[in-house]
């Protein structure tokens, strides 16, 4: 049995959606968006409720024009925040809310166009004031207005310049490497992560353990070179599976355990190329197919390639 060729035939031949919505409610146009409410064109996101144009957002609630953002409520053209309530024009902020066009500023609240503020708040373009004169502040800026609008920016970005720039970004993190990093330990080349223990070579993961090679994937836990997924356990080469368990070589497979090389399938048990198998039989013939990629030394993540030539 050449396994490899059976399996691009049932791929090739099983049909598939445009965009993949799970668990969602009123959500249109998103992709690889779950258990979300109410969002519009938004990608690569988790418990999305009253948002549009977020790309990669977790736990967002009305918010617009993300990127990387999480946990997060009342945000608008916000960058890699964290835990932010009402922010605008903000990026690489945590812990904060009322701010408007600030850059790495933690735990921050009522702060406009200030870099690198911890703590603080009532603070204009990093000067302290009074909560009467940074009101009052306030006032003379007119975001809609082009002119102030750059303005703003040029003032900010002046900041920037003076101000270190962290070579990695993390939030109550213990030996980790990488970028973007929130609430994780012992992981890897992670970027963007949050959530994670004892894993590496992560992208947009959020509550995943002992996972390697993974990307936009939340819960998970013994992943190996799996994406896009959520709720995952002991999954080797999945791609757009969701709620499954001890899967390997499968795609596009929701609430199923135990299966291999598999397309398409929900609710399914035992299967080996979408074919029903007794458990016994399952774990024999799964054994039997392995050790044939073994000894061709072709058991390893062929998925890309061979996704790559559905079109």
């Amino acid at each position: 049995m050449d396994f490899i060729a059976e399996f691009k035939k049932l791929l090739f031949a099983t049909p598939t959606y445009n965009l993949r919505s799970v668990n969602n409610t009123n959500c249109p146009y998103v992709h690889m968006v779950t258990f979300s409410k109410n969002a519009y064109l938004c990608f690569g996101g988790y418990k999305v409720e009253d948002s549009s144009y977020c790309y990669f957002p977790f736990q967002l609630k009305d918010c617009n024009d993300t990127l990387f953002t999480s946990q997060s409520e009342l945000c608008y053209e916000c960058i890699s925040c964290v835990k932010c309530y009402s922010c605008d024009y903000c990026q690489n902020c945590a812990n904060s809310s009322d701010c408007k066009f600030c850059y790495d500023c933690r735990g921050c609240n009522n702060c406009f166009g200030s870099v690198g503020l911890r703590q603080k708040s009532y603070y204009f373009f990093n000067q302290p004031l009074s909560k009467e004169e940074y009101f009052n502040c306030l006032r003379e800026w007119d975001f809609s207005h082009p002119s102030h609008f750059q303005a703003i920016q040029k003032k900010v970005e002046e900041l920037r310049k003076n101000h270190p720039h962290n070579a990695s970004v993390q939030i109550n993190c213990q030996n980790c490497i990488g970028d973007d990093i929130v609430n994780s330990k012992n992981c890897y080349w992670a970027f963007n992560a949050e959530n994670c223990e004892d894993s590496g070579y992560l992208f947009h993961t959020d509550h995943l353990k002992d996972s390697y090679d993974t990307e936009v994937t939340a819960q998970g836990e013994l992943l190996y070179e799996c994406t896009p997924g959520y709720d995952l356990y002991n999954c080797n080469f999945c791609l757009e599976c969701g709620n499954t368990k001890n899967a390997e070589y499968c795609v596009r497979c929701f609430n199923s355990h135990d299966v291999f090389g598999c397309v398409g399938r929900n609710h399914a048990e035992f299967e080996i190329l979408n074919q029903k198998y007794s458990k016994d039989e399952y774990f024999k013939k799964v054994a039997e197919i392995k050790d044939e990629l073994r000894a061709k030394k072709t058991y390893v993540n062929w998925l890309p390639d061979v996704v790559g030539k559905i079109d």
